[in-house]
């Protein structure tokens, strides 16, 4: 069960990472208006996949940036009905909980 909490958490730290790179990218497709998802990732997750980004790359598609940029998008177009957005998945809620 630790090695399923740990890899959890391990995927989620590198999906805050590819946003921390995306942010920092003079023509990302999305600013994160402050830090945490560094801080989340940690400068030793940013540091690994900070040279390989591309493969997160599908045939040259950033596939995490545009699936964040057209979720953030829709999400904001419905900011008038909506109250509350919840992440199924996001890994996160593991690794603060343990």
């Amino acid at each position: 069960m630790s090695q399923i909490k740990d890899l959890v958490s391990l995927s989620s730290r590198m999906a805050a990472a590819v946003r921390a790179i995306e942010t920092q990218r003079p023509d990302g497709l999305f600013k994160d208006p402050d830090p945490l998802a560094a801080i989340l990732a940690g400068d030793d997750i940013i540091a690994e996949i900070a040279p390989g980004a591309q493969q997160y790359e599908d045939k040259g598609t950033p596939i995490v940036p545009v699936r964040t940029r057209f979720f953030d998008d829709f999400l904001m177009s419905q900011v008038a009905q909506i109250r509350q957005v919840v992440i199924l998945g996001a890994g996160m809620d593991k690794l603060m909980c343990s």
